[in-house]
């Protein structure tokens, strides 16, 4: 015949279901109280709180018709630089062109730009960079003084910002990561409707 069972042992197999049932969830809402995020999804980068949209008339295109605001529809790296293009900036660009050719199959989904003040002249640009100026006094209000690497959004905003030494593998996580969550296709019709304007 079967004895019963202890009223103790029921008791720990009832606290032991409860443990198993509540414990993820009481985790869950310690780690989010304290502020913890898993590292595979923490910006690299330092977001631009809040974003700053880019006005009209605000990036002067070199060399090209157009402005600014053709950049909308693709995420842009803006490669700010205070003065004349030298050998740091040079090396700057190459590293972006790197980064940029990571992306592989999401490349088209990015353009680059290099930000001069206006008077300094442009260097030799690859075709896959747009050249642009902006007024004596931008660069710092962007927070960019020194120089530096900033991030558009396909709507027009500056985002996130990369201050140098560039942090090149943090940058590429951060733009994998924003091109696997953003939508596509809205980027298309964007980029279509300023090619038809």
């Amino acid at each position: 015949m079967n004895k019963p069972k202890s009223a103790s042992g029921s008791r720990w197999v009832v606290v032991a279901l409860l443990l198993i049932f509540f414990a993820p969830v009481l985790t869950a809402i310690f780690l989010v109280q304290s502020g913890w995020s898993p590292a595979s999804h923490t910006n690299r980068g330092e977001l631009i709180a809040p974003p700053q949209q880019l006005q009209p008339g605000t990036l002067n295109p070199v060399g090209e018709d157009g402005d600014g605001q053709a950049l909308r529809g693709t995420w842009t790296l803006l490669q700010l630089w205070p003065t004349a293009c030298d050998g740091d900036c040079q090396a700057l660009m190459d590293e972006l062109g790197r980064v940029h050719l990571a992306l592989n199959k999401d490349m088209d989904r990015v353009t680059r730009a290099l930000i001069l003040p206006d008077g300094v002249p442009m260097p030799e640009l690859a075709d896959a960079v747009r050249g642009f100026s902006v007024a004596a006094g931008t660069l710092e209000e962007w927070g960019a003084g020194a120089g530096g690497v900033q991030l558009l959004d396909p709507r027009g905003y500056r985002m996130m910002r990369y201050p140098l030494p560039l942090d090149a593998s943090g940058l590429l996580n951060d733009l994998e990561h924003l091109l696997r969550l953003s939508d596509e296709e809205q980027e298309r019709r964007m980029a279509g409707e300023e090619v038809a304007q």
